[in-house]
C-alpha cells in the first residue's frame, strides 16, 4: 500500500540523483501542450490497447492530444492516460511507448501494484505504425488529423517531448512528481534506445534529466544488446529466463546486455521467466508442443521490480542487488538444479519450493499453423506425487516451507506481500501428495 514519504527523503531522493549541469533551460527542441483531456462517448470512442484491464474503482481513463516537431518533422498524436481520480500528491508517473502489438505491457504486468501504490500510467503513440496500424483503424473521424512521420528516431524524440511536457505542465488536476520510462519487448528497446539517444541532452531546466529512471524490461536480444551505461538516475533491467537462452542463441558473442551492478542499476534475472505470462492458461498449446504453459506468474515479478524503482526514484532507497542465473562451465548453458530449474538469479518461490520445472522456450510442432511465436511460451512438467513425497514429506509440510520461503522474500524486497498471499492461495489448491 502507498503511504505517505517523509520529505526528507523525498529531498534526499531530488539531491541524490539530480545531476549537475546547471542548464538554465530546456534541451528538448519542442514540448508540446498537452490539449485534452478531449471527452470520449458512445458515439465516439477512444483507443484504448488490447489487454488493458478494466478500470480499478477510484482511477480514470482520459486522453489527451500533443502535437510538436520532431527531427524535423511535424507530428499530432494521442496519449492515453489512467490515473487515479483524487491521488495523493505529487504523484509519479509510469510512460511507455505503445506497443506495435496493440499493447501497454507495462500497465498490463504492473496493474495490480499500480492501483495499491496510486500511481500514473501514461502511454504515448508515439510510433507512425501504432498511429497508422492501431489508433486510426478504432475511430477513423476521432483521429483523422494524427500523423506520425516515418521518420528515423522519431518515436524516441516525441518521448522526450511529451515526458518534458508531463514535468513541466503536469496532467489535468495533477502534481506530476518523478517520470519514469518503461518498456516491455519491443518498447523496452525503444527505452534502450531512448536512453542512448536522449538521456543525456534531453533536460529540464537546471539540468534534471527529462526521466528520472527507467524500466527497460525481456528485451536482451532486441535492439542496442550492449550493456546499458551508468547513468544519473536509477535503471532496473528486467530480464527472464527465456531472454538469456535467446540471447545465446541468436548472438555468438554472448549475453551482451550483461554488466555489473552499479551506484543507480540493477539487472534482474529471473529463472522460469517466460516471454509471455500464461499463468492461469490450462493449455495445451498444441502447435507448441506444451500439455501444460508454465505457471509462473510474470506480473509477480514486474510488481516486485516496478515497486522497486519507484521506491528508488521517489524515496532514494537503493533496489536490491541479485546474482545473475547460472551458468555451466562453457559459459553457454544454464546451470539448473535436480528438478531442471534454473539457479541463481532473482529468486521465486516457483523455483526455491517447487512442485515442478519451468521452462520458458519451446519449438513449433511440424505442420502446425497460425501466428504463434513458440519461443515466447515454455512448458511446465508437474513433478510426480512420489517426488513430491519425497522432497516435503506432506502437503502440509510442504506449504510450511513455502510460507517460510514467502516471508524472506517478501522481507528481503523481492516478493510483495499480495502477490505472496496469492502463491499461498494457490498453494491450498495443490494436492498431489
Amino acid at each position: 500500500m502507498h503511504s505517505r514519504r517523509p520529505f526528507l527523503s523525498f529531498l534526499m531522493a531530488a539531491f541524490a540523483f539530480a545531476p549537475a549541469h546547471g542548464t538554465a533551460q530546456e534541451t528538448v527542441e519542442c514540448i508540446p501542450a498537452l490539449e485534452g483531456p478531449i471527452a470520449a462517448t458512445g458515439a465516439s470512442p477512444a483507443y484504448q490497447a488490447l489487454g488493458v484491464p478494466p478500470l480499478a474503482p477510484g482511477y480514470v481513463d482520459e486522453e489527451y492530444v500533443v502535437a510538436c516537431e520532431a527531427l524535423g518533422a511535424p507530428y499530432r498524436t494521442s496519449i492515453n492516460v489512467r490515473r487515479p481520480s483524487t491521488p495523493e500528491q505529487p504523484v509519479v508517473v509510469i510512460v511507455e511507448s505503445t506497443h506495435p502489438g496493440n499493447t501497454w505491457p507495462v500497465l498490463e504486468f504492473t496493474h495490480a501494484y499500480q492501483v495499491r501504490a496510486g500511481l500514473v500510467s501514461v502511454a504515448i503513440n508515439a510510433s507512425p505504425r501504432v498511429v497508422e496500424e492501431r489508433v486510426k483503424p478504432s475511430n477513423p473521424s476521432r483521429y483523422a488529423d494524427l500523423a506520425v512521420p516515418e521518420v528515423e528516431g522519431i518515436e524516441e524524440a516525441i518521448l522526450a517531448q511529451v515526458g518534458a511536457a508531463l514535468r513541466r505542465d503536469g496532467l489535468s488536476g495533477l502534481e506530476v512528481g518523478p517520470v519514469i520510462l518503461g518498456g516491455e519487448s519491443a518498447t523496452g528497446g525503444v527505452t534502450r534506445r531512448y536512453i542512448a539517444a536522449h538521456h543525456e541532452e534531453a533536460r529540464m531546466s537546471g539540468g534534471e534529466p527529462v526521466y528520472n529512471g527507467y524500466f527497460p524490461g525481456q528485451t536482451a536480444v532486441g535492439t542496442l544488446p550492449g550493456p546499458l551505461p551508468d547513468l544519473d538516475v536509477p535503471v532496473i533491467e528486467l530480464q527472464g529466463e527465456r531472454e538469456v537462452i535467446t540471447t545465446f542463441d541468436r548472438n555468438p558473442a554472448g549475453l551482451g546486455y550483461r554488466r555489473p551492478d552499479g551506484e543507480h542499476y540493477r539487472l534482474y534475472e529471473v529463472p522460469g521467466m517466460a516471454h509471455i505470462d500464461t499463468h492461469g492458461d490450462e493449455g495445451p498449446n498444441e502447435t507448441c508442443g506444451i500439455a501444460k504453459p508454465n505457471q509462473l506468474p510474470l506480473e509477480h515479478v514486474w510488481n516486485m521490480a516496478l515497486r522497486n524503482l519507484v521506491e528508488w526514484v521517489r524515496d532514494g532507497i537503493p533496489a536490491p542487488r541479485a546474482e545473475r542465473i547460472q551458468l555451466e562451465a562453457d559459459g553457454r548453458t544454464i546451470a539448473r538444479d535436480a528438478f531442471g530449474n534454473a539457479l541463481g538469479g532473482v529468486r521465486t518461490p516457483y523455483v526455491d519450493v517447487p512442485v515442478a520445472n519451468y521452462l520458458t522456450v519451446s519449438e513449433r510442432q511440424p505442420g502446425a499453423t497460425g501466428n504463434v511465436r513458440c519461443d515466447m511460451v515454455g512448458p511446465q512438467f508437474d513433478l510426480e506425487p512420489a517426488e513430491l513425497r519425497s522432497l516435503y514429506g506432506s502437503a502440509e509440510a510442504y506449504r510450511d516451507r513455502l510460507n517460510d520461503r514467502l516471508d524472506e522474500l517478501v522481507e528481503g524486497r523481492w516478493y510483495l506481500a499480495f502477490d505472496a498471499d496469492e502463491v499461498r492461495r494457490e498453494a491450498e489448491a495443490i494436492r498431489p501428495f
